[in-house]
């Protein structure tokens, strides 16, 4: 089991140039005790605004700029029971704005977050509650001309997420809210999904992912304006005042074994108002693990050993676990529901 966690972490690290999601779909269902480990990260780059003037125009940025934003966000997740799963974690964010004059760089850690989710109901689907909050490393003021690495706010953010497995596949939505501070607007969230799985290993899905402005900016448009314009070649991918977009969605997975998986796939934002309108490649993974299982696996190897040094037995590298103390659970299919305890 370690040695699949360092593989998988060497083969994100080379692929540094994939895109996260607005939030990560909790799991459908867990085990109490289990740890989960999960990864995200996004490209995203931008050389057009969507406009306010209406939902599906966009202007380019002045004289040619550009954005480029690579963000990292990776997160730990213990079950507490199997109804409860407590996560933390924590984002890297870095940023290349260029203009015509000048490009400005920047990167470094933006948040650090902790947020719970408990499954509420359901046998033959599923409905999840969830809960987070982000404590931001930034802030900014009209004055700065770095290129911003968020938002520059802490957020408290609950919604709900409905999953329904059925033979044809599994569909999924989510829907709920955001506060954050600094003056910023208030958001609506909303995204739904549908994958669908390809023999045992694979599947492929397509979906949408959207926020809104339900509670105006305390700030003025051209404070918010201004402060983009200096910092990010006038991008409104951060700091933006009232924002709003929805972005389409595809993507392919793999998934050798039930316990984890990984998917890469584009977005697309094709409609709203002053959010930066681009693209982005984006790749996710997880995996789940029993620290338990692990400690008691290599107990077992050690007594072994021991007692083949005692018996003169040279040659211990076919040992392997006995077939009944390996732990069934790691291998339980997660897109098929149980009954709850």
């Amino acid at each position: 089991m370690i040695k699949k966690i360092l593989i998988c972490a060497v083969f994100i690290f080379v692929k540094q140039a994939s895109a996260a999601p607005i939030n990560e779909v909790p799991p459908g269902q867990w085990r109490a005790d289990f740890w989960r480990f999960s990864f995200l990260t996004d490209y995203f780059t931008t050389n057009a605004n969507l406009s306010s003037s209406g939902i599906k125009t966009f202007n380019s940025l002045p004289a040619g700029n550009k954005l480029q934003v690579y963000e990292l966000r990776p997160k730990l997740r213990y079950n507490l029971t199997n109804r409860a799963s407590f996560y933390v974690g924590g984002g890297v964010v870095d940023v290349s704005a260029t203009t015509a004059s000048i490009g400005r760089t920047n990167s470094n850690v933006t948040e650090t977050f902790a947020g719970m989710d408990y499954i509420l109901a359901g046998q033959y689907s599923r409905l999840v509650g969830e809960i987070e909050g982000s404590y931001s490393t930034s802030r900014y003021s009209i004055t700065d001309t770095n290129a911003l690495l968020s938002d520059g706010a802490d957020f408290v953010r609950a919604q709900l997420y409905f999953f329904r497995p059925t033979s044809f596949g599994n569909p999924f939505f989510h829907f709920g809210v955001q506060y954050r501070d600094q003056g910023y607007s208030q958001l609506g969230l909303y995204g739904v999904g549908y994958e669908k799985p390809i023999g045992q290993s694979f599947l492929i899905g397509l979906g949408a992912e959207g926020e809104f402005s339900f509670i105006s900016d305390q700030n003025t448009q051209l404070y918010r304006t201004n402060l983009t314009d200096a910092t990010m070649g006038g991008s409104h991918y951060f700091g933006a005042y009232n924002p709003s977009f929805t972005e389409g969605r595809l993507w392919a997975g793999y998934k050798p074994e039930p316990g984890w998986q990984m998917k890469l796939g584009y977005a697309q934002t094709f409609l709203g108002t002053n959010a930066a309108y681009g693209q982005s490649v984006f790749l996710t993974f997880s995996i789940n693990f029993d620290p338990r299982a692990d400690a008691e696996g290599f107990a077992r190897f050690r007594q072994s050993k021991s007692s083949a040094r005692k018996k003169g037995q040279k040659d211990i590298n076919d040992f392997e676990p006995e077939p009944q103390n390996i732990n069934p659970d790691l291998f339980k299919d997660e897109q098929r529901f149980e009954p709850l305890e």
